[in-house]
């Protein structure tokens, strides 16, 4: 059940994406296939940010055109988050975010304060706003599809 419920749920996503009028920069996208290059070479303990992003992909035996899909397909769903928070301009409650700090921890079997003292309130608040945006798409899409 939660398999097809994050499935539907990254499928409502990705064709709000598409769905999605917006010139994205080749920068970003640039920009976040280094992340993902480095995010993944970090998996396997290389951190090094000396080392430029084409040796990384040599090494690694990947093309950054073969990421560039995935890559463009985050930064539109960072873009169009970001575009929803900010619309719905919800203030989030301290008790809203112990709730998510709760439910944060249980996933992934640690303390709430663990959290708490792991990531910034900036982050953290922003992590909130993401989650309430994409569940604002979510009850969107399930209700048009409703009437």
């Amino acid at each position: 059940r939660e398999q097809a419920e994050n499935k539907f749920r990254s499928e409502i996503m990705r064709q709000a994406c598409d769905n999605m009028t917006v010139e994205i920069p080749d920068v970003m996208i640039d920009e976040k296939v280094e992340e993902i290059v480095r995010n993944y070479a970090a998996n396997f303990g290389f951190t090094d940010r000396n080392t430029s992003l084409q040796d990384l992909l040599n090494m690694m035996g990947v093309d950054a055109a073969a990421i560039r899909p995935s890559a463009e397909m985050q930064v539109k769903t960072e873009l169009l988050l970001d575009a929803v928070a900010e619309a719905e301009n919800a203030e989030i409650t301290e008790e809203e975010t112990e709730e998510y700090l709760k439910r944060v921890a249980e996933g992934i079997g640690a303390k709430p304060e663990d959290i708490k003292g792991y990531f910034s309130k900036e982050f953290i608040e922003a992590e909130m706003k993401k989650e309430r945006a994409t569940n604002a798409i979510i009850e969107s899409a399930v209700e048009a599809k409703a009437e």
